[in-house]
Protein backbone atom coordinates (compact mmCIF):
# COMPACT_ATOMS: atom_id res chain seq x y z
CA UNK A 1 0.00 0.00 0.00
CA UNK A 2 2.76 2.47 0.91
CA UNK A 3 4.83 1.73 -2.12
CA UNK A 4 1.76 2.22 -4.51
CA UNK A 5 1.60 5.46 -2.75
CA UNK A 6 5.02 6.43 -2.82
CA UNK A 7 4.53 5.41 -6.71
CA UNK A 8 1.64 7.71 -7.41
CA UNK A 9 3.16 10.82 -5.60
CA UNK A 10 6.51 9.86 -7.98
CA UNK A 11 4.09 9.65 -10.81
CA UNK A 12 2.45 12.66 -10.27
CA UNK A 13 5.56 15.14 -9.87
CA UNK A 14 6.77 13.65 -12.79
CA UNK A 15 4.02 15.23 -14.34
CA UNK A 16 4.67 18.54 -13.00
CA UNK A 17 8.31 17.79 -13.69
CA UNK A 18 7.51 17.35 -17.45
CA UNK A 19 5.02 20.95 -17.50
CA UNK A 20 8.17 22.71 -16.00
CA UNK A 21 10.41 21.75 -18.83
CA UNK A 22 7.74 22.18 -21.37
CA UNK A 23 7.03 25.64 -20.50
CA UNK A 24 10.40 26.70 -20.52
CA UNK A 25 11.03 25.50 -23.78
CA UNK A 26 8.21 26.94 -25.54
CA UNK A 27 7.46 29.85 -23.33
CA UNK A 28 3.68 28.93 -21.86
CA UNK A 29 2.42 27.86 -19.05
CA UNK A 30 1.04 24.62 -18.41
CA UNK A 31 1.58 24.16 -14.83
CA UNK A 32 -2.23 25.90 -14.17
CA UNK A 33 -3.06 22.64 -16.14
CA UNK A 34 -1.99 20.06 -13.25
CA UNK A 35 -4.21 21.30 -10.87
CA UNK A 36 -7.34 19.77 -12.92
CA UNK A 37 -5.28 16.31 -12.10
CA UNK A 38 -6.71 16.56 -8.44
CA UNK A 39 -10.15 18.07 -8.60
CA UNK A 40 -12.11 15.73 -5.74
CA UNK A 41 -14.72 15.10 -8.42
CA UNK A 42 -14.96 14.96 -12.11
CA UNK A 43 -16.96 17.16 -14.38
CA UNK A 44 -18.96 15.32 -16.86
CA UNK A 45 -19.87 17.61 -19.68
CA UNK A 46 -22.89 19.37 -20.38
CA UNK A 47 -23.32 17.74 -24.02
CA UNK A 48 -23.35 14.37 -22.55
CA UNK A 49 -27.01 14.05 -20.36
CA UNK A 50 -29.47 16.50 -19.97
CA UNK A 51 -29.67 18.71 -16.64
CA UNK A 52 -30.11 16.67 -13.59
CA UNK A 53 -33.15 16.73 -11.61
CA UNK A 54 -32.72 18.85 -8.88
CA UNK A 55 -33.46 19.03 -5.08
CA UNK A 56 -32.74 22.27 -2.57
CA UNK A 57 -31.16 23.78 -5.55
CA UNK A 58 -28.76 20.54 -5.33
CA UNK A 59 -28.22 17.92 -8.21
CA UNK A 60 -29.32 14.16 -7.59
CA UNK A 61 -26.10 11.70 -7.21
CA UNK A 62 -25.80 9.66 -10.05
CA UNK A 63 -24.17 7.06 -8.03
CA UNK A 64 -27.54 6.80 -5.81
CA UNK A 65 -29.09 6.04 -9.11
CA UNK A 66 -27.52 3.59 -10.29
CA UNK A 67 -27.23 -0.58 -8.82
CA UNK A 68 -24.25 0.00 -7.40
CA UNK A 69 -25.22 3.10 -5.35
CA UNK A 70 -23.33 6.18 -3.86
CA UNK A 71 -20.53 4.57 -1.11
CA UNK A 72 -21.90 7.07 1.36
CA UNK A 73 -22.38 5.47 4.66
CA UNK A 74 -25.23 7.23 5.35
CA UNK A 75 -27.89 6.55 2.72
CA UNK A 76 -29.38 10.05 3.01
CA UNK A 77 -26.44 11.71 2.65
CA UNK A 78 -24.35 11.98 -0.44
CA UNK A 79 -20.32 11.64 -0.16
CA UNK A 80 -20.59 15.18 -2.25
CA UNK A 81 -21.73 18.34 -0.51
CA UNK A 82 -23.20 19.64 -3.79
CA UNK A 83 -25.09 16.18 -4.85
CA UNK A 84 -28.73 15.15 -2.40
CA UNK A 85 -29.87 11.70 -2.08
CA UNK A 86 -33.52 11.25 -3.49
CA UNK A 87 -35.53 8.92 -6.40
CA UNK A 88 -36.86 11.62 -9.26
CA UNK A 89 -40.18 10.60 -10.37
CA UNK A 90 -38.78 9.78 -13.67
CA UNK A 91 -35.39 9.88 -15.65
CA UNK A 92 -35.12 10.73 -19.15
CA UNK A 93 -33.29 7.82 -21.40
CA UNK A 94 -30.26 9.52 -21.83
CA UNK A 95 -29.77 10.69 -18.25
CA UNK A 96 -30.83 6.09 -17.84
CA UNK A 97 -28.07 5.50 -20.73
CA UNK A 98 -25.40 7.77 -19.36
CA UNK A 99 -26.01 5.60 -14.96
CA UNK A 100 -25.53 2.26 -17.36
CA UNK A 101 -22.94 3.35 -19.18
CA UNK A 102 -20.87 4.95 -16.62
CA UNK A 103 -22.12 3.31 -13.25
CA UNK A 104 -22.76 -0.55 -14.69
CA UNK A 105 -26.96 0.00 -14.25
CA UNK A 106 -29.90 1.93 -13.16
CA UNK A 107 -31.19 1.25 -9.99
CA UNK A 108 -34.04 -1.07 -10.18
CA UNK A 109 -36.79 1.58 -9.63
CA UNK A 110 -35.80 2.52 -12.49
CA UNK A 111 -35.92 -0.82 -14.94
CA UNK A 112 -39.74 -0.88 -15.34
CA UNK A 113 -39.76 2.88 -16.48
Amino acid sequence: MLLTLVLWIEAQLEKYRVAVVADIDHATSTRQLISANFSGYRKTPDDTHPSLPQQDGKDVCLKFLSKRGCPSKDPSVCIVQSRVHFYPAAISDQLRNFIRHRFGGVNNKYTNN
